[in-house]
């Protein structure tokens, strides 16, 4: 599920600096206010979501539309952060595919892997993203993850 909180509760998110903002604590449920719920999907149509993290590749993300919520009009592309905690500055690109066949442009950005900084034991990726407008609102979204590859 993604949690949507108004940005003037999160006003380090905006700030784009060498220094990670402080962790977000959110509600274990969704937030009613703001901008809906909406999920991700890591590595869209396979599960479990596998991830090697000495791998030099790339991790697809789905961030899903919903009926009343077009994704990929609606998320600022360039503000998505994924990984273990969320913060990381992972984004190589996004682009809109209907990647769950409900006939709705979703929006998949890939992340490089080694900067999204799994570890071993992570049983979670955090996918972090505001939306475009004159009253962004931060998305938090979660999906499963399973660490394999040397270390794990």
């Amino acid at each position: 599920f993604t949690h949507a909180v108004p940005v003037d509760m999160a006003p380090d998110i905006l700030a784009f600096n060498p220094s990670p903002p402080p962790p977000i604590t959110l509600p274990e449920e969704p937030a009613r206010w703001g901008g809906g719920c909406l999920g991700i999907d890591i590595k869209p149509g396979s599960f479990p979501n596998s991830i090697n993290p000495h791998s030099r590749g790339n991790i697809p993300v789905a961030i899903l539309s919903a009926p009343g919520f077009d994704t990929p009009a609606r998320v600022a592309a360039s503000t998505v952060t994924f990984g273990r905690t969320g913060d990381e500055p992972s984004l190589n690109f996004c682009h809109a595919e209907d990647v769950n066949g409900d006939g709705l442009a979703d929006l998949v950005c890939h992340f490089d892997t080694p900067t999204a900084g799994f570890e071993a034991g992570d049983e979670q990726g955090i996918l972090k993203a505001l939306t475009v407008g004159p009253s962004p609102l931060l998305l938090v979204g979660r999906d499963s993850v399973r660490i394999v590859g040397p270390g794990k």
